[in-house]
């Protein structure tokens, strides 16, 4: 094997017939650095949450953004850069801001450096949910109050990770539809 087959193909879904996906992320789970968790396990997420280990934020406005990748040198002469690693990140909108919703975002956007383990964002429309592994931090701490009343207050945030691969799909967690 040469270097350049440093890879294998997996199957690729070709024909779905007249199917579209759409966006509708609404829910997050963020489980904190170090918890091992079975994201699929209604029982097992909500004792995380109770716990402590996992915070569980609902009916909000999540966007997947696309990925910036991360190259490195290439160690063969005359060959492109290579990707070593994807920076990617999520925008949340939370349309309810209530003194205690206000109070929860800034119990992580106020602490040194909080890092998440893992999350999962739920995709209502689609009945689907993401599980992103590795170190995820949120920032942006935007309470943004519009000068107009036609307008809605919203908190804006960003969440941020790194990770080779795309987030992963897995089985739905009854958690999210109750």
């Amino acid at each position: 094997m040469s270097y350049h087959d440093c890879f294998s193909f997996e199957d690729y879904e070709g024909a779905i017939g007249c199917d579209s996906f759409v966006g509708g992320n609404k829910d997050l789970l963020l489980i904190k650095l170090g918890i091992t968790l079975d994201t699929t396990n209604q029982s097992a997420v909500q004792a995380a949450i109770d716990a402590g280990n996992a915070f569980l934020f609902s009916n909000l406005r999540i966007g997947l953004e696309g990925a910036s990748g991360q190259t490195a040198e290439s160690p063969i002469a005359n060959m492109p850069d290579r990707n070593i690693n994807y920076e990617r990140s999520a925008t949340i909108r939370d349309l309810k801001v209530t003194p205690l919703n206000v109070v929860a975002w800034n119990s992580i956007l106020d602490s040194t450096g909080a890092i998440f383990g893992a999350a999962v964002i739920h995709n209502d429309t689609q009945a689907r949910q993401w599980k992103i592994n590795g170190y995820i931090t949120i920032g942006g701490d935007q309470l943004i109050i519009p000068e107009a009343v036609e307008e809605v207050q919203e908190i804006n945030l960003t969440m941020s990770w790194k990770e080779k691969t795309m987030p992963v799909f897995e089985a739905l967690n009854p958690i999210f539809t109750a």
